[in-house]
């Protein structure tokens, strides 16, 4: 299957075994790692380090612990105010040049800002796993990683 995405095409395979699906694998545009260890001044927290990623728009991460944050339910608040703080240092400290796009050099909507949080190896899979909060529009959060988004950071 092809499905027309904002990011550009994107090719499934599934596998599938008497009309159940037992996989898929999933084909997605190019995402990748832009700026690591990007220093902003962002108002009220002073010097932080971000690293920006394209996948489908320029997203700014930031690791939660350096910046006091375990992302859990009751920092909400606090969560969005440091967000929107970090999208206007993003959007106002960056430059950005995208490496075959010109059309596309800049970041915009404060480049979605995430806080992510590294919290160990999952005993049951051995696989790394992280806590996100992205910033919405409007100061919302989503706590889920987003494809793209989560393919542009650093591993």
């Amino acid at each position: 299957m092809i499905l027309d995405t904002a990011a550009g095409i994107v090719h499934v395979r599934a596998h599938c075994d008497q009309g159940r699906c037992l996989s898929c694998t999933v084909s997605t545009p190019p995402a990748f790692p832009v700026q690591l260890g990007y220093p902003l001044e962002v108002g009220g927290y002073g010097t932080v380090d971000a690293d920006i990623g394209w996948g489908d728009w320029f997203y700014g991460f930031v690791d939660a612990k350096r910046v006091g944050f375990d992302i859990v339910p009751d920092e909400a608040a606090d969560i969005v105010h440091f967000q929107k703080r970090l999208g206007l240092a993003l959007k106002e400290q960056t430059v950005i040049k995208h490496p075959y796009d010109e059309s596309i050099n800049k970041i915009d909507l404060g480049a979605f800002p995430f806080l992510n949080l590294d919290t160990g190896v999952d005993g049951k899979t051995g696989r790394q796993t992280y806590r996100y909060a992205n910033m919405m529009p409007g100061g919302r959060i989503d706590r889920s990683p987003c494809g793209y988004s989560a393919c542009s950071r650093k591993t």
